[in-house]
């Protein structure tokens, strides 16, 4: 079957469910001030993107009852919401999370951008995360609210070896759009230490974008899975190994300008047992760091990223 025939028929099934006036930007721009007059600031899934969704999923359904498709094939890539992720465990901002604010008044100074270099966080070690772990990975996603909207996104990971592809958006593994209940049967992840959850769900929050310690190797220790913590792993002994934590400070979807900062994020902590064990399998062990800092302007946004990568 042509795939043209596919995309004209999603489009005309897209006319029939939804209204095309509600596609224009001009009329997303209406919707999104009407959500902040009434004080909805969050992310939404805009209008012609929902329409497209169904329009696509009515598509797949007419090609599984034809037979044309078998539809145990694509079911994973028509999932659209994980419904564990909101009963994750959330908490307040770590001491180690970086503040952005420069100013009495808030905000950051003029040349921030280009300062990126000076940030303490580039030139961490290894943090310690309570008795006896380490931290041994960080997403973090910080924004101040003054005008332009100051944000800084961080990522560090201990990792098996000095590659790292400063081109893609994300330095971990990835165990992309899969659900979180099947975390530790998952089969994929690459030869990496740590794995990042990027997806395709109706959900926009970076707490669905969880890292955790791979479980292929996690397996490979012999660690048994700790259902009572979020993506954790233990030892034959019952022995805390590893752990993801998730934390919030706010609204991340808040709009400027407000006198404050917002941020949310994941790290990961290892015992220093299971560092040892990690270690034994992955000899040289490399500390890969990744910062970025953007501002708005005029609606355009401007970024620029620092990378570090040393031999631990």
């Amino acid at each position: 079957m042509e795939e043209s025939n596919l995309i004209y028929r999603a489009y005309s099934i897209m006319k029939e469910i939804g209204r095309e006036e509600e596609w224009t930007v001009e009329y997303e721009k209406k919707l999104r001030f009407h959500l902040e007059e009434i004080n909805l600031k969050y992310s939404y899934p805009r209008p012609r993107v929902i329409a497209a969704r169904k329009a696509i999923m009515h598509v797949a359904s007419e090609l599984i009852d034809s037979g044309t498709v078998d539809g145990r094939r694509i079911q994973q890539a028509f999932t659209s919401h994980d419904y564990a992720v909101q009963l994750f465990n959330i908490i307040a901002k770590p001491e180690f999370i970086q503040t952005l604010k420069e100013r009495d008044f808030g905000g950051v100074g003029n040349d921030w951008l280009e300062r990126i270099s000076d940030s303490s966080r580039i030139t961490e070690s290894l943090l310690d995360y309570n008795d006896g772990f380490k931290i041994v990975a960080e997403y973090t996603k910080v924004r101040n609210l003054d005008w332009g909207a100051p944000t800084e996104k961080y990522m560090y990971q201990i990792a098996g070896g000095e590659h790292m592809d400063e081109e893609e958006n994300y330095i971990f593994g990835s165990a992309f759009h899969q659900l979180s209940d099947d975390y530790h049967s998952l089969k994929s992840g690459g030869h990496f230490i740590v794995v990042i959850r990027d997806h395709r769900y109706n959900q926009f929050d970076l707490k669905t974008k969880w890292i955790a310690i791979n479980p292929i190797l996690c397996r490979h220790l012999d660690w048994e899975p700790e259902l009572s913590k979020l993506f954790a792993w233990k030892n034959s002994q019952g022995k805390l190994m590893a752990e993801s934590i998730y934390w919030s400070n706010g609204n991340i979807g808040m709009t400027p300008r407000e006198d404050g900062e917002v941020g949310e994020g994941w790290f990961v902590v290892v015992s220093k047992d299971g560092l040892k064990q990690i270690k034994s399998v992955e000899k040289n062990l490399f500390f890969q760091k990744k910062l970025t800092r953007s501002t708005y302007k005029n609606s355009l946004v401007s970024s620029i990223s620092v990378f570090k990568n040393e031999k631990i």
